[in-house]
């Protein structure tokens, strides 16, 4: 058996003439090859190379007997693999106090239900928990990396990342960050859920102008203030005042800027708005 992985990947020309060898060279008694391809991928690639017009489900048939469609993995399994092979649970075990050793099912919540909203790709999904373990090893343990604004600023970097500077340089406002989520297909749904209230609550309350916890709720109150508020809305809004009023720290720490100069040394560098 022979598998060929990631030819999608490939340049479209290279791509084709792997996949046209492999079955002249392998077209024999005993031997099968295995493709793993994304089949809207390869299709562009034929299409590429030999027109629009091309018979693409004709030519893949000359190679492809048996075409199977793995199916997606629940979205709370994979992040729960991803937390074993990027050694999450031991670190989160290893913390001295219990309140932080939570934090890994807050990032847990956040990250699945974020992830299944914004249709991250799996391989989303991995540079994701890449970016979060480096994140949490170079911060010293005795800081508090708040779940819900560190998982939600991985994400909306890797989603928006327009709307991730205008973001984190205050010129968006966290407003914006709330109507982008709502947008998408469950967006609405997610923001009623506890882990919505926690991200509206901390959105509101991590900028760099926001001193004391009467402006972080008047800021959140201008916000919704634009309409007439239905009662779901309503709801809502008082369980992300009282989220706002429970939160315990320091907004004079410059938290926005820390968390996201963590995010920034994966990348390897700086995002600066022109």
């Amino acid at each position: 058996m022979l598998i060929i992985d990631e030819l999608d990947r490939c340049r479209p020309t290279y791509a084709i003439e792997v996949l046209e060898k492999a079955k002249h060279f392998f077209n024999v008694a005993g031997m099968v090859f295995v493709l793993a391809v994304d089949n809207g991928q390869i299709r562009h690639s034929i299409k590429s190379v030999y027109g629009v017009g091309m018979d693409v489900d004709g030519y893949l048939k000359r190679f492809i007997d048996l075409p199977y469609t793995l199916p997606r993995p629940k979205k709370e399994l994979f992040c729960k693999a991803l937390f074993g092979r990027f050694s999450l649970d031991e670190y989160f075990n290893t913390l001295p106090d219990s309140q932080k050793r939570q934090d890994k099912e807050r990032f847990l919540r956040i990250f699945t239900e974020l992830f299944d909203i914004l249709n991250f790709s799996l391989r989303e999904q991995e540079q994701c928990f890449s970016q979060l373990s480096i994140a949490l090893r170079t911060t010293p343990r005795e800081m508090l990396v708040l779940p819900y604004l560190l998982g939600s600023l991985l994400v909306l970097k890797a989603k928006n990342l327009h709307l991730y500077r205008g973001f984190l340089y205050e010129k968006v406002e966290p407003g914006e960050v709330i109507e982008w989520i709502r947008t998408t297909p469950g967006g609405d749904e997610f923001l009623d859920d506890y882990a919505g209230v926690e991200l509206a609550a901390h959105l509101f309350t991590c900028g760099s102008n926001v001193k004391a916890e009467e402006q972080a709720i008047s800021r959140y109150t201008t916000y919704i203030s634009g309409g007439q508020l239905s009662s779901k809305q309503e709801e809502r809004a008082r369980k992300v005042v009282d989220s706002i009023k429970k939160l315990y720290f320091d907004r004079r720490f410059g938290l926005l800027q820390y968390l996201a100069s963590k995010i920034d040394l994966v990348s390897g560098f700086s995002d600066r708005l022109r």
